[in-house]
């Protein structure tokens, strides 16, 4: 496999390309989109569920625990993982999150975490801040469950399921299922969207018809471990503060709108990411007034404007796959990007490429953020929708390179729901593959993953005063003086 500095070398964009259109030219997966220093090995198989790794044998031990620490410290924590007999462990591939935390202080971090491959992890931690402060390793998933995790995500991909309603009243209108591997079953396929979402055509004639959808559930870059612990960022006091640049707080309503003053602002994606537009609409900017589009669905665009400080900020979901349980308009769903060699229909509006779109320029802010409607399928469809936002990004950045452009990453979400489908090692790997496709871009990543894995926060929703959090340093950047 080669020494450490090999094994971290990130891979060349050119093969995670070919890796999207065929995944099969780079053999596995696992050391695909995982960051070099986050990489954890897939190694076990299992034959017997007492040789997994058991967390309540396995425990953990801070070096150096004696010595006297002081802020700006690195604290180093050695992990060691046992299986259900006892037995010390010979492999890695353990999922493990570790933090610290101070509940005095309402204050709490994140740790790098090092697997080196024999049962053993190094967690290391800078200490942010003054007093007693608690370490926490958390046990996510054994070795063995990281292995038939990555098997069931690629070996069975259906697990979602699609419908579509064609035709233009009740009375002609009929229900087919989509999804991104449908069988023919003696039927085309209409292609509706860029390569994740098909559906059978129906007897209808045009598939062009569809009206609604709904669904139901059936690297950062050379090895450098000490300047990626100092890179990341942390909570003092409830308020997050970056590791790589100094934030500002937006704490009043007039704040907010001097930064946003003459602006046009964009928030494409989930909706985590709608969740920023709620905050600003509901909360931070009173002044915005939304504009009824008569959409009568829950995951629908939304426009609000401020005509006094000449603002506008659009919220807009991206592409299929979009999970609801409720029908969907399919036109209000579009995607970020489209390949441009994937056939579309002109007349349907939700095969816009929303930011070939934008014009962009210095008063435009754009933010993106995919990952949770991807996460129970094959890394290949995320692997594709980000390389062509990434394309898409590029375009925007020669045509107005002065625009800001932030991409949001996945945040961790529920666990105990569904976990083949929706565990947050599922999660994890499409954070890596997010940092990976855009780590090179002059744009900023605002790190969700990293903002509420300190926190212990499962929830696909952050709460609110996280979300402020997370607004808070996107403004920061539209606005940094």
């Amino acid at each position: 496999m080669g020494d450490k500095k090999d094994m971290c070398s990130p891979l060349p964009l050119e093969d995670l390309s070919r890796f999207a259109n065929d995944p099969k030219q780079l053999g596995t997966y696992p050391d695909v989109t995982v960051p070099c220093h986050d990489r954890l090995t897939l190694k076990s198989t299992l034959s017997d569920l007492n040789g997994s790794t058991s967390h309540k044998g396995s425990s953990f031990e801070i070096l150096d625990p004696n010595r006297k620490y002081h802020v700006g410290d690195i604290l180093t924590v050695r992990v060691q993982t046992k299986d259900y007999r006892g037995k010390t462990k010979r492999h890695g591939g353990d999922f493990l999150i570790g933090r610290v935390f101070s509940e005095k202080r309402m204050s709490s971090a994140i740790g790098v975490l090092e697997d080196h491959a024999n049962g053993t992890y190094t967690l290391s931690f800078v200490l942010r801040w003054l007093g007693v402060t608690n370490v926490e390793v958390l046990f996510v998933h054994s070795s063995e469950a990281v292995a038939a995790l990555e098997v069931v995500r690629e070996a069975f991909p259906v697990k979602i399921k699609f419908w579509g309603i064609f035709g233009v009243n009740k009375a002609s209108q009929e229900t087919m299922e989509c999804g991104a591997r449908l069988p023919t079953k003696g039927r085309k396929l209409c292609n509706l969207t860029e390569p994740v979402l098909a559906v059978q055509e129906p007897l209808l004639p045009v598939c062009g018809g569809i009206q609604k959808d709904k669904s139901k559930a059936d690297a950062f870059g050379a090895y450098d471990l000490k300047s990626r612990v100092q890179q990341l960022g942390y909570y003092l006091n409830r308020e997050w503060q970056p590791g790589n640049c100094k934030g500002r707080r937006f704490l009043k309503a007039e704040q907010v709108t001097a930064c946003l003053r003459r602006r046009n602002v964009y928030l494409l994606g989930d909706s985590t990411v709608r969740q920023w537009y709620n905050v600003l609409v509901d909360s931070a900017m009173p002044t915005l007034k939304q504009i009824n589009l008569h959409i009568p669905t829950i995951h629908q665009p939304a426009l609000a404007v401020d005509p006094q400080n000449d603002i506008l900020l659009r919220y807009i979901p991206h592409g299929y796959p979009y999970f609801c349980s409720q029908l969907q308009r399919v036109k209000d769903f579009r995607h970020a990007a489209l390949e441009s060699d994937v056939p579309v229909f002109p007349l349907n509006p939700f095969h816009m490429r929303k930011l070939d779109a934008i014009s962009g320029g210095p008063m435009t802010a754009v933010a993106v953020s995919l990952g949770a409607h991807f996460v129970p399928f094959p890394l290949v469809d995320a692997s594709r929708r980000l390389l062509n936002v990434r394309a898409a990004i590029l375009r925007l950045i020669a045509r107005s390179p002065q625009t800001t452009i932030v991409i949001k990453t996945i945040n961790m979400r529920e666990t105990g729901i569904n976990l083949a489908s929706f565990s947050n090692w599922l999660a994890f790997r499409i954070w890596a593959l997010t940092r990976r496709v855009f780590m090179d871009l002059p744009v900023v990543i605002i790190d969700a993953w990293e903002m509420t894995a300190s926190l212990n926060s499962f929830a696909l929703h952050p709460a609110e005063w996280i979300v402020h959090n997370e607004v808070d340093l996107f403004l920061a950047h539209v606005c940094p003086t």
